[in-house]
């Protein structure tokens, strides 16, 4: 289910008939590979590009059963997890560092959290009568966006790739757009050449495929705004070229996509700034 920012408490209204067996190493901290999928329900949290999530969740006392790290018994331990990202048929969305870990809430306990992208998961299988409250907004992120989803298919977007904290950044697209690559730059004082690369990734999120590279590219900053090429060596799929702004663009032809991004040489910042319409 989605909603839309706010605060609503949900109760779980199902009761359970037979004992549920969980795998021990359900939510292993680190590998969102082992999220386990089956009975479980999900909330996704969706904001514009240029925001973040802020969000308070509460699981109440009430019917609520707790289970310590031991446990073997056969009846579910209740518990709420946040994923900073969505989790959908094992993939990770957006593109996250690694060390993000999901932060789960236990009876009778109240958390607080931001995620770092514009989108976050609520994931929870509870017994019947147990409650939680979620109270969430969106507020504009504290710092340039590195990871981020579209929440449409037209729009723009600006993904800065820091050197000191990221690894590559991401835009991921979850419909066929035409993307267009419209400016490259830096915040830095610099006489050097300003180099972004960009990797194309294209698969589907209707199966466990993988996500497989459609294209390398080169982009540098001109007196017209972005210039891109194709790294031919490597086959990739041909950019496009607006009659109008005389900018490459790029038709992605996928339902889910990643255009991965990465500074090139010494500056400690670059940003590209990109815009996307229906294919």
């Amino acid at each position: 289910m989605k909603r839309v920012e706010g605060k609503f408490v949900y109760e779980e209204t199902q009761q359970k008939t037979v004992p549920v067996d969980y795998p021990k190493n359900v939510g292993i901290v680190g590998d969102y590979n082992e999220y386990y999928d089956e009975q479980q329900c999900a909330i996704f949290l969706m904001t514009d590009m240029s925001n973040i999530i802020d969000l308070r969740i509460t699981l109440h006392n009430d019917n609520c059963a707790v289970c310590d790290v031991d446990y073997e018994g056969d009846f579910v331990c209740d518990e709420v997890k946040v994923i900073d990202g969505w989790f959908v048929n094992g993939k990770t969305i957006p593109q996250l560092l690694e060390d993000v870990e999901p932060k789960t809430t236990r009876c009778g306990q109240t958390m607080r959290f931001q995620s770092t992208s514009n989108v976050a998961m609520i994931q929870f299988s509870l017994n019947y009568k147990v409650k939680f409250t979620l109270d969430w907004v969106s507020k504009p992120s504290p710092v340039p966006i590195c990871n981020v989803v579209n929440t449409n298919n037209t729009g723009t977007v600006s993904i800065t790739h820091d050197s000191d904290y990221n690894t590559d950044c991401s835009l991921t697209v979850l419909d066929p757009v035409s993307l267009q690559f419209e400016n490259v730059h830096t915040s830095t004082v610099t006489s050097d050449e300003i180099i972004v690369d960009v990797t194309v990734f294209e698969g589907s999120l209707n199966n466990n495929s993988e996500l497989g590279p459609t294209g390398y590219y080169e982009c540098t900053e001109t007196s017209t705004g972005a210039y891109c090429t194709e790294h031919d060596q490597l086959n990739s799929k041909p950019l496009g070229n607006d009659r109008v702004s005389r900018k490459k663009n790029l038709s992605i032809g996928a339902d889910y996509s990643v255009i991965s991004i990465k500074s090139r040489g010494n500056l400690k910042s670059t940003t590209l700034d990109m815009s996307f319409s229906p294919n």
